[in-house]
């Protein structure tokens, strides 16, 4: 498990990549696994007004580390996860990146978001 600084980031772009790594990488830990072969292509759009306390961080974290998961977990052949598994990681995952962004959040974004 990496650890994170409690101090947020001055640029959303490397936090994005952080939680990518964090998340591929943990998953293939869990599967006993070093690596994954294949592609990953992430497109963004959204209207969620960044800074404006709507959770986007929270929101954005969340659907990331869920294509994440669904991606590792496809790229792998690995069996599928439970609903109950994939909703606590992708909990753990998007209270990571909020960390990353805010530093000490409130952690009520990414329990709304789940």
């Amino acid at each position: 498990m990496h650890v994170f600084s409690t101090e947020p980031r001055t640029s959303p772009l490397t936090n994005v990549f952080e939680l990518m790594d964090h998340v591929i990488k943990d998953r293939l830990k869990d599967l006993k696994l070093e690596e994954v072969s294949g592609n990953i292509k992430i497109v963004i759009k959204t209207e969620i007004p960044q800074g404006a306390g709507l959770g986007s961080s929270a929101a954005f974290g969340a659907v990331l580390s869920g294509c994440l998961c669904q991606a590792v977990t496809s790229l792998t052949n690995s069996e599928a996860l439970s609903v109950e598994k994939f909703n606590e990681l992708v909990w753990s995952y998007t209270n990571v990146f909020e960390c990353m962004q805010h530093g000490k959040p409130s952690g009520c974004d990414a329990a709304v978001i789940i």
